[in-house]
């Protein structure tokens, strides 16, 4: 039994402050690794979606920051452990801002992280993120790439191209959209237009190079390859 019990709020604010590289000094690892194996030894059982949030976060971070090789699988099964015990008692109690929050996070990791990866899962999560809001998120570049990694091209490319839209329309963004979108959409298009040449279908990738084109996301390279199949058809 530890001398010092931590209230909930306590371990949040701990795990929140630990955590938030940037607002303060980076912790030690051997700081941040006693903070959160005390408290998930005294929480084994978590009720409050806010610390199953903040633990997984933690856990994210520590392993970005100190750990590497194969033994980061551990550290970010236990993450994404808590982030779902975080996501599953949110639903219908906190503002979907912040479920939509977790959400995020988890999907991002679950594609985002080989030695975890389930794009299906990922999907799951980020999908619903992007049906439920009209903002530019950055983790839903996740969602557009974990679509590019299945081969599904054309969806990828139809999200990315959305995200890109949001990105355009947020204030936040108001000096310059971001670049992400409109690379994963420039690579998708890429794919798809590469896969229907090599099926003997050079009309409809034209079409998607063409579509490309329109997006404004196409390079000189781009430009060249649909030349040379307008010029192949002729």
């Amino acid at each position: 039994m530890p001398l010092f019990r931590m209230s909930q709020s306590q371990a949040i604010k701990s795990l929140r402050e630990m955590s938030s590289f940037g607002l303060g000094p980076q912790p030690s690892q051997k700081q941040m690794a006693k903070l959160i194996e005390k408290i998930e030894s005294q929480y084994p059982q978590i009720e409050s979606y806010e610390l199953a949030f903040w633990l997984g976060i933690a856990l994210r971070n520590y392993t970005a920051w100190f750990i590497r090789g194969d033994e980061r699988k551990q550290f970010l099964e236990r993450a994404v452990q808590h982030l779902e015990r975080a996501y599953n008692p949110a639903k219908g109690r906190v503002p979907e801002s912040q479920l939509n929050g977790i959400a995020s996070e988890l999907g991002a990791l679950l594609v985002d992280e080989a030695v975890i990866r389930d794009l299906d899962r990922g999907i799951a999560y980020l999908e619903r993120v992007f049906n439920t809001t009209q903002d530019y998120v950055p983790l839903l570049c996740s969602y557009a790439d974990a679509l590019y990694k299945l081969g599904d091209y054309g969806q990828s490319a139809k999200v990315a191209t959305e995200l890109h839209r949001r990105a355009k329309k947020s204030p936040e963004w108001k000096d310059g959209a971001p670049p992400a979108p409109r690379r994963i959409a420039a690579k998708a298009y890429r794919a798809q237009a590469k896969r229907l040449k090599k099926e003997g279908r050079t009309k409809q990738a034209i079409a998607v190079f063409k579509k490309l084109v329109r997006t404004g996301f196409a390079t000189e390279n781009d430009q060249h390859f649909l030349a040379k199949l307008e010029a192949a058809l002729k």
